[in-house]
């Protein structure tokens, strides 16, 4: 369906979705990831109307069986077509064309922005490698950290209890009493997270929206390209025309043709109206997915500032909501009466010492 969305709308942004995967995809991790992502996808398509009203969008909503195979019978569209889906989809009207309207320029300017946004590409996914790799380091000491906890609760029932006959009141973690002990530490295995989960996550949607906006660069600059294989056959076609003005090289054409001279003149003349009227329709569809690819990076450019701000701000919540979680667990633990008698008495035993050595 995407793929197709990008055919019937060269040049303009389109929601990026995940490769396929051949191997692992029925892993949960990854089933997770693909369900968030395709979400997301759905999400950003619904705020362009040019995807909203596109017949390959209407056909993958209606979740029939042979969606499949009714988006793959989907005709190609001529320039010409392109040209009025364009024109409908933007409101584009012939007052709205630039006469003047620099192709070299414009073209100039899409690859400038293709080149800087693809090492972007490069330094996020570097990024994004880090971040795993710390992810999972993080996933790791979180479980170390709620197993120590379950350490303590050992060592005082199996071995703790031991010296202290059994009394489990004397005990921390395992007294029976302390309930709102209990309590801390479920929230502790319920409530702290690793934060590089949420930010693996943006990164990988932040990678599938460069690459999405590489590709309608890469589309546009195919685009400018088109128009210049064009021209150059415009060039190659009133060249040969004009060949035919030199009788040598008209005789030896026509020795290898069963024509006249009048008919290939007349078909050379077909061609290169054609291509000229093809030249126009591209020239017209180049003019309108420059404008709103141009002014949709500005806010795509505003969208990944915000994202960041937006991701930074949750990682800090999610880092400041772990600290308090640990710091309630640990001051909840310090205020036990047991750790305050033990304290106390340690103190009255320091000051019996002191007093026998200065003694």
């Amino acid at each position: 369906m995407r793929q197709k969305l990008v055919e019937y709308w060269p040049g303009i942004y389109i929601p990026n979705i995940p490769p396929k995967k051949t191997m692992g995809n029925l892993e949960e991790s990854v089933i997770e990831m693909r369900t968030r992502v395709i979400n997301d996808f759905c999400h950003k398509s619904s705020k362009f109307k040019y995807i909203l009203d596109s017949e390959v969008f209407q056909v993958f909503l209606m979740n029939n069986v042979e969606t499949k195979k009714i988006i793959d019978n989907l005709p190609q569209l001529s320039y010409e077509e392109l040209l009025n889906r364009y024109q409908k989809a933007f409101n584009f009207s012939e007052e709205n064309y630039d006469n003047n309207f620099d192709f070299l320029n414009s073209k100039e300017k899409i690859i400038l922005e293709l080149n800087n946004i693809k090492k972007a590409l490069i330094n996020l996914q570097d990024f994004k490698e880090s971040v795993n790799i710390i992810q999972e380091k993080k996933q790791m000491k979180i479980e170390h950290y709620i197993s120590l906890i379950h350490l303590f609760e050992d060592y005082e029932k199996y071995t703790l209890n031991t010296f202290i006959d059994n009394d489990t009141e004397k005990l921390v973690f395992f007294n029976p009493k302390n309930i709102k002990l209990c309590e801390n530490i479920l929230n502790l295995k319920k409530k702290i997270i690793n934060p590089y989960v949420q930010m693996s996550n943006w990164l990988e949607e932040n990678i599938l929206d460069i690459e999405a906006m590489i590709g309608t660069l890469e589309n546009l600059n195919n685009l400018f390209e088109t128009l210049d294989k064009y021209n150059q056959e415009i060039k190659r076609l009133e060249n040969e025309i004009n060949s035919y003005d030199n009788n040598y090289i008209f005789n030896i054409k026509l020795c290898f043709s069963f024509k006249n001279k009048q008919t290939i003149l007349n078909e050379l003349n077909e061609q290169k109206n054609s291509t000229l009227n093809t030249i126009e329709h591209l020239k017209k569809i180049i003019q309108i997915a420059f404008t709103i690819t141009e002014k949709y990076l500005e806010q795509f450019r505003l969208e990944q500032l915000q994202r960041y701000h937006k991701h930074i701000k949750l990682y800090s919540e999610d880092m400041k909501n772990n600290s308090d979680i640990l710091n309630e667990l640990w001051l909840f633990v310090s205020k036990d009466n047991n750790l305050k008698e033990i304290i106390k008495n340690s103190n009255i035993n320091n000051n019996k010492n002191n007093n026998i050595q200065n003694n």
